[in-house]
């Protein structure tokens, strides 16, 4: 069912709403790094370029035990496991799990994956060492999420840290973009005077709980957590020029797409 997110109560749906949505067809073409996905071999060099920098700020150590929420194809938890880390992954779709499953089969990597939504993590008496998630925040609504990380706070060790990444950044959504189009006209850069992405299904279907770096440091203190660190990706709209204007801590909310953040319990 198409969900409208403009005239639905948010308050009245679930991500599960949405599950059917993602299967082996969304994972296998739109993912990012669905091309290469036949090629991959659990190394880092065959990780994509989203992966292999959430690995850098994240500075994950191979004794370390990962649990993915919504790992997707699975490539952060076979990457880790081949690198003699304990690492399992949870995704509520069967189509990516059983991805996941064959590819860890293919390459003999040892590593568990559970279809399951976050609320494995209440199901489960182990703890963590790190609980990881990309793209996944926004895929939830907020009061899941409020029960995503409270779950997470009680399912870390101690010192424990929580690994998020989220786009887009609504104030880049909402604000940033259309000052991009502005400044485009001048760099003789058209763009689109509305977001491609968000004329299309997929901006309703799939983006239930989009945040700004601000929300998200709030979200994260309110369950507890000690932020130890929070950013964006390196990516501006607009060109060089907006990039060295911009720089700035007001600007910065503004220019980037993707946001980042670790909490520790």
């Amino acid at each position: 069912m198409f969900i409208n997110m403009q005239s639905t109560n948010k308050q009245s749906i679930s991500s599960q709403d949405s599950k059917k949505l993602y299967d082996e067809g969304y994972y296998l073409n739109y993912v990012d790094g669905a091309s290469s996905y036949n090629d991959f071999d659990g190394s880092y060099s065959k990780l994509t370029k989203r992966y292999k920098r959430n690995l850098d700020i994240l500075n994950l150590k191979s004794n370390e035990y990962l649990i993915d929420i919504g790992c997707g194809r699975g490539e952060i938890v076979m990457h880790h496991a081949l690198n003699k880390g304990r690492a399992i992954g949870i995704d509520y779709s069967d189509s990516a799990i059983n991805i996941a499953r064959k590819k860890a089969r293919e390459l003999n990597i040892n590593c568990e994956f559970f279809t399951s939504s976050f609320e494995f993590l209440e199901t489960t008496n182990e703890n963590f060492d790190v609980i990881y998630c990309s793209e996944f925040y926004e895929h939830i609504t907020h009061l899941e999420a409020k029960k995503f990380l409270n779950l997470a706070y009680s399912k870390l060790t101690d010192n424990g840290r929580l690994f998020i990444h989220t786009y887009p950044n609504t104030l880049n959504r909402r604000y940033g973009y259309k000052l991009s189009v502005i400044f485009g006209k001048f760099l003789g850069k058209r763009l689109p005077k509305v977001q491609p992405e968000t004329l299309t299904p997929h901006f309703y279907r799939y983006h239930l709980n989009e945040q700004n770096i601000f929300s998200l440091r709030r979200d994260v203190k309110n369950a507890g957590f000690k932020i130890l660190s929070s950013g964006y990706d390196e990516e501006f709209d607009g060109g060089l020029l907006i990039k060295n204007i911009f720089r700035n801590k007001i600007f910065k909310h503004l220019f980037h797409h993707d946001l980042y953040l670790i909490a520790k319990k």
